[in-house]
């Protein structure tokens, strides 16, 4: 998916790290609380994540 979004394979590593990172802690926590984390938090979450590497990949140097 990041390729489709035009990220290179190093600008999406962390991304994934991070959503992994995520992942588990929305995870841990709807087990703990199933009402106060949407089923679809992850999705969500990803895609917030996913749009940001991809704007700050197409930003116009400044100056």
């Amino acid at each position: 998916m990041a390729h489709e979004w035009g990220i290179d394979a190093k600008e999406a590593s962390f991304p994934a790290l991070v959503v992994h990172a995520l992942e588990d802690g929305l995870a841990i926590q709807r087990a703990l609380d199933p009402d106060a984390v949407p089923a679809d938090a992850v999705v969500a979450a990803t895609e917030l994540i996913l749009r940001g590497a991809y704007r700050s990949s197409t930003r116009q140097p400044e100056g």
